[in-house]
């Protein structure tokens, strides 16, 4: 019979389904062999602890685990441990499982429905999640563009500054907010800013102010695409005004060849 759990370090003992949930009683399918602390092999049995445990949901609902876990004594330095179950998070009273899923699910999902979904606070799924990132922060290195570009986004109802490596058309970081301060203490800071030659920005003049004082050496270029917006508005605001005095038949005329003053010119020709 397949256990419940499918977990090497646990067996299950018994499932309940309260209808919404799941409770599983199990046991460690391991003893402690050697004190942890002196090493020792001297050890004896100290009781059991009930412990609870939180395992990534089963078939759409949250699962607790309930384990009776083994404690020992070591005869020689008179320290106590518990039984090692590896599949256990050794920082929560939860499963590697659970935490693998928490980071999965929230690359992808708001913190507030992981944490619904998994039967958690949020400030939990919050805090795993964070770990994982510094884990992976420590795993990655990013190398400082030699092309950097500064736009924004609006994540959550407020503005996000993003960092881009524009030759390789990739995404170099993403900051929590846009300010000036935050930006200033991440451009001081930013390893290797000296390879920075050029920074592509919209007219926001904050970048402007915090790409002179912090990188010097870059080249500022302002994104085309800014700039034909605002040439575009000047261009829509005059035919406006141009309309206004002009006999009706000529007003209509500049009305439907709105989109022709907006094409390029090797296209506005006639055939």
């Amino acid at each position: 019979m397949t256990d419940f759990l499918q977990l090497p370090s646990l067996r299950t003992l018994s499932v309940t389904d309260s209808g919404d949930a799941y409770t599983i009683e199990a046991e460690s399918t391991q003893s402690l062999q050697q004190c942890p602390g002196c090493q020792g092999a001297r050890l004896y049995r100290h009781g059991a602890q009930p412990q609870t445990y939180r395992d990534a949901p089963s078939h759409g609902k949250p699962v607790r685990i309930q384990i009776l876990r083994r404690r020992y004594r070591c005869l020689d330095c008179k320290q106590t441990a518990f039984d090692p179950i590896p599949d256990l998070d050794g920082k929560r009273r939860a499963t590697t499982r659970l935490v693998a899923f928490v980071c999965a699910r929230s690359f992808s999902q708001t913190f507030a429905a992981v944490a619904r979904e998994a039967a958690l606070d949020e400030k939990t799924v919050r805090q795993i999640f964070a770990d994982h990132v510094a884990r992976l922060s420590q795993q990655v290195r990013f190398e400082t563009p030699r092309v950097l570009g500064i736009d924004e986004l609006k994540i959550i109802g407020a503005y996000r500054a993003m960092i881009t490596n524009v030759e390789h058309k990739s995404i170099f970081d993403l900051r929590a907010s846009r300010s000036k301060a935050d930006l200033l203490t991440y451009f001081k800071n930013l390893p290797d800013k000296d390879r920075i030659q050029w920074v592509t920005m919209d007219m926001y003049d904050v970048y402007r102010q915090v790409v002179r004082a912090t990188l010097p050496q870059a080249r500022i270029v302002v994104d085309r695409f800014h700039i034909q917006r605002m040439a575009n508005e000047v261009l829509e605001k005059l035919r406006k005004r141009l309309r206004t005095t002009l006999p009706e038949r000529e007003r209509l005329k500049l009305k439907d060849e709105r989109f022709l003053l907006l094409k390029r010119p090797a296209r506005s020709r006639s055939p």
